[in-house]
């Protein structure tokens, strides 16, 4: 099922909204310094390509792989995974049944999930894509291994900025002030 509201529109109006309430520091960009390199488990690396819809690369394309994070280890908040990270991550999804990615003796693994976002890095802990139930590619999240199928990226990028527009607009004038003193800008919060 397609989005009817365009996400490239929404995610611009939720960073005016963010730099209109003193809240532009909780959104940068990861360091293009902090790279990673291949994991020596899969040393031959892994190819991801395949789970990649155009709608998640036309956002990545507009908006680079953004994070927003309001604390340190921010529930709300998110961060957009880079190549590098994807492909470095990505082999440590489990499926359901917890089953481990052998890495392939041939050439580049072929991975299973594709991890993209992440409220947590050290645990894997956000949302990957995978093959859907109904064949096409689908945003699960992920706990360590697949949890939930949740949709397409366009509706799970709509309800991740309704969640976070949802959470500003809930604040209170002293919750707001206290937030603006959090200030995570000097680095990704979820590293």
């Amino acid at each position: 099922m397609k989005s009817s509201i365009d996400p490239i529109k929404r995610w611009s109006a939720l960073l005016t909204l963010m730099k209109k309430n003193g809240l532009g520091w909780a959104l940068h960009n990861l360091d293009p310094h902090l790279r990673v390199a291949r994991s020596p488990d899969f040393y031959r690396g892994v190819e991801v390509e395949h789970l990649l819809p155009k709608d998640y690369l036309k956002f990545v394309k507009n908006f680079d792989y953004p994070v927003i994070g309001f604390s340190y280890y921010c529930q709300k908040g998110l961060s957009f995974l880079p190549p590098e990270h994807i492909q470095s991550l990505s082999p440590f999804v489990f499926n359901k049944d917890g089953d481990e990615l052998a890495p392939s003796s041939k050439g580049p693994t072929r991975v299973r999930f594709a991890f993209f976002a992440g409220r947590d890095l050290a645990d894997i802990r956000g949302v990957a894509f995978g093959k859907s139930k109904s064949g096409g590619v689908s945003v699960w999240s992920v706990d360590g291994m697949v949890q939930t199928e949740l949709g397409s990226f366009s509706n799970w990028l709509n309800a991740k900025i309704d969640e976070i527009i949802h959470y500003i607009n809930s604040l209170s004038k002293l919750e707001m002030k206290e937030l603006k003193n959090k200030d995570t800008s000097k680095g990704d919060p979820f590293l």
